[in-house]
């Protein structure tokens, strides 16, 4: 009761603030632990690359998008001759809050699917150091797909050899800053 009371005759009062020279800002912490990610742009290689795989004297019309965390680049290619060896490509990189764990989601999703019915739709692991340790290929999707802390990866090439699809897919791979 003393200490309501005490509290209800200060009321009015308000104490002196301390000299300016003791005063220490008060800095808010930010509402979020991780800074919004950025996205990235298209790597100029990558439209190289893409015509490269299509086969010589290719022409390439390339679009991009790019939000908050998240870039995807297509790639469509031709040929004079008619008969291109790839006719697109495609570059997704994602470097959201949850990239990488999305990734290791989407090589569990996958291997399930591939055992009910989808065959050729399981992740087989790739040798492509450069890239990081876990690196996914889907030969019937012509996907390649690998996830680095903060990072996921998504290469996708349309062509007719899954040989000349899983090369030029690693060569897009290369094109994406560390």
């Amino acid at each position: 009761m003393l200490l309501l009371t005490a509290a209800c005759t200060s009321a009015g009062s308000r104490p002196a603030p301390p000299p300016s020279s003791s005063v220490t800002p008060v800095v808010e912490p930010a509402t979020s632990s991780t800074p919004p990610p950025e996205s990235l742009a298209c790597p100029a290689a990558a439209r190289t690359i893409a015509g490269r795989a299509a086969g010589h004297g290719a022409t390439v019309r390339g679009s991009s998008s790019r939000s908050r965390g998240l870039t995807t680049c297509r790639y469509r290619m031709s040929v004079a001759s008619g008969h291109a060896a790839c006719t697109s490509a495609g570059l997704r990189v994602d470097t959201g809050p949850g990239a990488f764990t999305d990734f290791n989601r989407w090589v569990d999703e996958q291997v399930q699917n591939s055992s009910v019915g989808r065959p050729g739709s399981a992740p087989v692991q790739v040798h492509a150091p450069r890239l990081g340790p876990t690196v996914e290929w889907v030969p019937a999707l012509r996907t390649l797909q690998y996830g680095v802390l903060g990072r996921w990866v998504t290469v996708s090439m349309s062509c007719r050899q899954a040989a000349r699809a899983l090369t030029a897919a690693r060569r897009l791979a290369l094109t994406v800053p560390d």
